[in-house]
C-alpha cells in the first residue's frame, strides 16, 4: 500500500528500508504504481525489490491499458 512510505510519518518505511539495507546487506529500490491497467479499480501500491550487491533493477513505466474483459471471457 502506498501509505507505508508516509505512516507515522516516514517511520515505518525508515524502519524497513534500514533493516533490508543496513542490517540485511540488500539494495533496495522501490516505487509506487497504479495497477489500474490490471484490475478494475485504482489501487496504487509500493513494489520494493531488493537484491544483494552487484545487481540494480530500473522500474519501467507501467502499462497504461491491460487487457479488456471482452478478452478474458470465454465465448458463449
Amino acid at each position: 500500500m502506498k501509505h507505508l512510505v508516509r505512516h507515522d510519518q516516514g517511520r515505518t518505511f525508515e524502519i524497513i528500508h534500514d533493516t533490508l539495507t543496513n542490517a540485511l546487506g540488500y539494495q533496495v529500490y522501490w516505487k509506487i504504481i497504479n495497477a489500474q491497467s490490471v484490475v478494475p479499480q485504482s489501487r496504487q501500491r509500493i513494489i520494493l525489490v531488493g537484491f544483494k550487491p552487484g545487481r540494480a533493477v530500473e522500474f519501467r513505466e507501467f502499462p497504461a491499458g491491460g487487457p479488456k474483459l471482452e478478452s478474458v471471457l470465454e465465448a458463449q
